[in-house]
């Protein structure tokens, strides 16, 4: 009888790997769950832990309670086809994902390129641009719970709304796959579709700097960046951290950033906008403190 292998767990990652701001400090352990056997294992990791995608809409603290962080790994669920619907892993990655579309010839997540985030992040925050959203792909997630274990939830179990959704409230969710209901179109379309909104994304956004992506939701009738460039903080640093001088709603770490940096300028930017606007500014960012 085969021994079954241990669950992956790497020692002292840098966030820096973790995380597209990639702020200082290391976390103590990183478990990857990288097929089905592992999760009868899940109990064997220590608690709390944090359950983090490619990082890409997250903040870590190094500091924090969370010694350990869970991820699903890329191989996990490869994309696989079936008609216009397609079963991917949470922890693939949107250009990955983006390349199989071309390949397959299925078109809907375009408005995703050039953001370096997994599909299971994108699903869970429902991650939107363009006027489209994940809600409007998402047919059922595969998740796993300790309290049922592995099973799946229908769309309406998601309950979606702007930037949210029902996992987003039951933080201890592992998102192991998804199945997405897409379009089947030309290949060369999707193609140049995806060029075309990561030239748009790429004018506007700081997207090739170490960057978390929005900041802040926008609030009803608003935009969170003008908000914060009108009371004069784009291009302002804390530290490490800068608001970035192409798009005020996005911050960048300029190289040494701290955990205690980026608390310091978000605090800042909700005082500032609170005290001028009278507008609460709630964060789109995620924190693993």
């Amino acid at each position: 009888m085969s021994r079954r292998r241990p669950i992956l767990t790497k020692d002292n990652v840098p966030i820096a790997k973790l995380t597209t701001f990639q702020n200082k400090g290391t976390i103590p352990h990183v478990v990857v769950i990288e097929s089905e056997s592992d999760l009868a294992q899940i109990h064997t990791v220590k608690k709390p832990y944090f359950i983090l995608g490619k990082g890409s809409n997250t903040v870590i603290d190094p500091h924090g309670r969370y010694n350990t962080i869970l991820q699903v790994s890329p191989s996990y669920q490869a994309p696989v086809a079936n008609g216009t619907e397609v079963h991917v892993g949470a922890g693939v990655s949107v250009k990955s994902f983006l390349d199989f579309s071309v390949a397959s010839g299925l078109s809907g997540l375009e408005f995703a390129a050039g953001v370096p985030a997994s599909i299971g992040g994108m699903t869970v925050m429902n991650f939107g641009c363009w006027g489209s959203d994940m809600a409007e792909f998402v047919d059922r997630v595969q998740v796993w719970t300790a309290d049922k274990g592995c099973h799946w939830l229908n769309h309406t179990e998601m309950d979606y709304a702007y930037r949210s959704s029902s996992i987003q409230h039951t933080p201890d969710t592992l998102v192991l796959s998804v199945v997405l209901q897409l379009r089947t179109e030309q290949s060369d379309t999707i193609r140049e579709r995806i060029h075309r909104y990561i030239k748009e994304r790429s004018a506007k956004q700081p997207i090739r700097d170490k960057t978390f992506g929005s900041t802040f939701k926008n609030p009803s009738g608003h935009f969170a960046a003008a908000l914060i460039e009108s009371v004069g903080l784009k291009g302002v640093s804390f530290g490490g951290v800068q608001i970035s001088e192409r798009h005020a709603n996005f911050l960048v770490n300029t190289g040494d950033a701290s955990f205690e940096d980026i608390q310091n300028c978000l605090r800042t930017a909700k005082e500032k906008v609170k005290e001028t606007h009278g507008i609460d500014l709630e964060s789109e960012v995620k924190f693993a403190s």
